[in-house]
Order: structure tokens, then sequence, then C-alpha cells
């Protein structure tokens, strides 16, 4: 089998600091490199005050890791990357229409014992449920030539239209390949259209061994760190650990400015469900309380991939009837169909839905408070309510009817996506070159985590939606951009320490 040749320049250094950052370690880096290499010491003290910068590319990875066992040696922090272009992975069938999946991830993985995996995740885009769906990976060597093959089905099968599945595939066998290709297909053979909706990373961390064994990489900043960053990925944070970092979280000046600023976003002007709840329940058509809830819970199940006018017309259109028994097809109004189900078939799947909308609803009622985690866990049994609209409808009955059911956020941990961690990057509550988010038990997940109790203990997740809000890309209107953020009119302008600007820090420091 051919072997991809280590010394093809692709890696590269990138200096992140000189130990502590205090002036005499920065003089006595330069100082003594100069000396040892004769470099001209203003030129190094320019590079270190430009830090994180990249010092070189286009390396071997063994020149890559001399140089970074080197520049250790003389206290400085560094990252080494690989360009993860080779071997590239390439999805199949793009080409037919209409599409039905949607890759969402992909990443080539080699454990100790020498196994290959392709993990990836893989989403229903169509407008019907995908049964006995399979994952075909093949690998290929230089010359572009079939090495061998293998085949798995999915793990959520089958897949209900807007889910999300995972897969993985494992290959034994002492071999590098050079190109990949994933495709996806029914039990019988026949191939599904899919679309790539990968977010690329040119770059990725990795992990060198020095002399003593440890690792060198932005993933650690001294040695202590790094074997308390291997406690957490393997065994979970200690009870220490969880300690530090929620005393850490107590450190920041403008703590009691941040909740001002989010109880702020909560008094902005309400959104349009809402509003047309209210006057609904102010004219008494809302009979009772199981169908304020059933409106409620409707209202979040038709709001696919954030659509809240459609939403909020489907809703106008059913609620009337929610709490009729036994409704025939015919007796449910045309509905607005979402981005992949028409209003037919949305229609037909929300009848079909409507007796445990309403079974869900009577279990509700049967207790006066629930804790988030449950409750959630219990409205996800409604077909097509996903994570999203599941949150969504607690924080509605939350809002809207605490009068009828009280929920206990106090325990709730927060969603961290990339808007959210760029965020907290920016504010200073995570530091992108060291707290990795991998889940949760991740460093960077702790923090956060701690962070949101620290500021609301009674309800953690009240941080989610502004900090989310202030992170989405251009298009949406956000402000925290991935670089070159709109800072004015942002929620945390005025007390931002704006760290990491020239990068995205999310690209850095965000694992999944």
């Amino acid at each position: 089998m051919d072997k991809i040749d280590i010394e093809e320049g692709r890696y590269r250094i990138l200096l992140i600091g000189i130990g502590g950052n205090s002036k005499e370690e920065k003089d006595s880096f330069c100082h003594n490199l100069s000396k040892k290499y004769n470099i001209p010491i203003l030129l190094l003290k320019k590079i270190v005050e430009r830090c994180p910068i990249i010092l070189k590319k286009n390396l071997s990875l063994k020149k890559a890791e001399i140089l970074a066992k080197t520049l250790k040696s003389f206290g400085a922090t560094v990252t080494v990357e690989e360009r993860r272009d080779f071997p590239t992975i390439s999805l199949e069938f793009q080409e037919l229409v209409p599409h039905q999946l949607g890759l969402e991830s992909s990443c080539l993985r080699k454990s100790p014992r020498g196994t290959w995996s392709i993990i990836g995740r893989i989403k229903n885009i169509s407008e019907e449920m995908l049964s006995d769906t399979w994952a075909l990976i093949q690998l290929f060597n230089v010359f572009d030539e079939l090495i061998t093959f293998e085949e798995a089905p999915l793990t959520i099968n089958p897949l209900p239209f807007g889910e999300i599945s995972p897969f993985k595939i494992v290959f034994e066998g002492d071999f590098t390949m050079r190109r990949i290709s994933i495709a996806f297909k029914n039990a019988s053979g026949q191939p599904i259209a899919a679309v790539d909706k990968r977010k690329k990373r040119e770059w990725m961390d990795v992990e060198i061994n020095d002399e003593d064994g440890h690792f060198l990489s932005s993933q650690v900043l001294s040695q202590k760190i790094q074997q308390k960053a291997i406690v957490i990925e393997l065994a979970g944070p200690s009870k220490e650990m969880v300690r530090q970092a929620r005393e850490n979280s107590s450190f920041f000046p403008w703590i009691e400015v941040f909740k001002d600023a989010v109880e702020a976003f909560y008094q902005r002007p309400r959104d349009i469900f809402t509003m047309w709840f209210a006057e609904c329940q102010k004219k008494g058509e809302l009979v009772n309380s199981l169908h304020a809830l059933l409106t409620i819970l409707v209202h979040s199940r038709f709001d696919q991939a954030n659509q809240s006018i459609n939403a909020l017309e489907n809703t106008q259109r059913v609620y009337r009837i929610l709490v009729q028994q036994n409704l025939i097809l015919e007796e449910i109004p045309l509905l607005e169909g979402t981005n992949f189900v028409f209003g037919e078939v949305w229609r037909d799947l929300f009848h079909r839905a409507l007796p445990k909308v309403q079974l869900i609803g009577n279990a509700i009622l049967e207790k006066s408070k629930w804790k988030a985690f449950d409750l959630e866990r219990l409205i996800q049994v409604i077909p097509h309510m996903g994570h999203q609209n599941s949150r969504l409808a607690i924080r509605s009955i939350h809002e809207l009817i605490p009068y009828i059911v009280e929920v206990d956020f106090s325990d709730t941990p927060i969603s961290i996506e990339e808007s959210l961690y760029r965020v907290a990057c920016r504010l200073g509550i995570v530091d992108p070159h060291f707290d990795f988010f991998r889940g949760r038990n991740s460093m960077g997940d702790i923090k956060i985590q701690s962070f949101a109790k620290t500021v609301f203990p009674q309800n953690p997740a009240k941080i989610e939606e502004p900090m989310t809000w202030m992170g989405k890309g251009e298009e949406q209107e956000g402000h925290c951009f991935p670089t070159q953020p709109r800072c004015e009119g942002c929620l945390f302008e005025f007390f931002c320490p704006k760290l990491y600007f020239h990068f995205n820090p999310s690209e850095k420091g965000l694992r999944k």
C-alpha cells in the first residue's frame, strides 16, 4: 500500500506566546534565542509582540517537530497545525436531484492501534422519512485506484425529516489513502442524492510529543494544564477543576453589567407569537389550560428552521380545533409548508401528530412543576419536535403560562454553538487556545456553564439566547461576526474587552 510521505510540506508553526507573556519572559526569550542562533534581536522582539503569529509554513512534519521543540525549550508556547486537505473527503451523487440528504460534517481519525475511522453527521432534508439508509465509504490510493470499501447503516434508522444521524465506519489495515469518497444508498443499493453542507476547516492542530512525552500544541499552555486537559477528556472533570472554573468565572469586573444587559435583552419588543398569544388570552379565545398549552406546543412544532411567520400563520389556522378529539384530515385547514415539506404533506403530518400532542399536553398538566430537562424529554416524544423546537416550547411555557406549569431551569445546561462560543471568547470567558469545546465536560464547556451558573443561578440558560443572537453571521443581522465584528449596537459593546478580533476564535477552539 502507498504511504503518505510525512516530509510533504503541509505543516505550519504558530507562536502563541512566551510563558506568562511578561516583559521579562519576552526579553529573556529574545535574548537567548538571538544568542544561540544569531537571529537579530529586534526582529525577534517584533515577532513576539505580534503573538499569536504564524512563524513558518509549508514545513514537513519532521521540521515542524524540531522547530516546535526548540522554541518550547526557550519558553515559548507553540501550535503545530496540519493543512487537512489531504486526503480529500468527497461526497458522491450530488448531481442527482432532488437532494434528500445533507452532509453536515465528516472527519478521518486514526486510533493508537492503527485503525481508521470515518465519522460524520447526515441530515434528512427530504420531504419524508428515509428508511434503510446506508453510508458507503471508499478509499483510493495515489493512482485513484480503489483500495477497499465498507458500508454501514445510519445510527438513526429510519431517519425522520429534519433530523440528523451520526455515522461511523472503521477500517482495519496498515495503509494510507489519498482520496476518500462518501455515498449514501438504500438497502437495495439505490443511490440517494445528497448535498455537501460541511463547513470545511483548512487547518487542524497536530499533537506532537517532546522528549518528556508532553504534547506540543495549543491544547496545552504548560505541563500542569496539559495534565488537567487529559483528565477532562478521558475521565471527566474532577471536583477540584469544576470548583476552580466556578471561582474563575466570578473574576470578571463587568459581570453585573453583563447581567443587566441580558435582562435588557429580554425586555425588548416581544415576538409576534407572544403578542398574538396574549391577545387571544385577553379575548378569552383560549378556553382552558389545556387549550393554552396545546397552542404553545403546536406553534413550537410548526416553527421549523426559525420560520416564525409561517409557524404563526399555521397556528392561527388550527388553534381553535386543537382540543377536539379524533379529527379527520378534511377538518384540518390547509397549511403553509416548510423548507423541506410541501404544505399538503405538512398538513398530513400535523394530522397524524395531533393525537400525540394532545396526549403530551395532558401528561404535562398532571404535574404543576417540572425540571426543564425532564419536560424537554417528554415534549420530544411529539413527532418533528426536535431539540430547538422543544426548547422553544419550554421557554414559551415559562414566559406565557407560568401559572399553569412551573419550570425549574436551575440545572439546565446551555447549548453551546459556534456563535455563542465566539462571543464567550471575545468576552474573555474562555480562551480558544486552551479552553476547547469538545462536548460536555470539556474545558470550554465547564467554563461557560460555570459562568452561566454564576450569573443566573436559577436559570443559567438565560445567557444562551442573547449570546447566540449577538454572535450570528452577517446575513442574520448579528454583531460578533467570525472576523471584523460589528461592535456598534452590540448588547455587550461598552464592557466587552474585544479579545481575539483578528481571527475567528470558534475555528480555533470549537471542536465538536
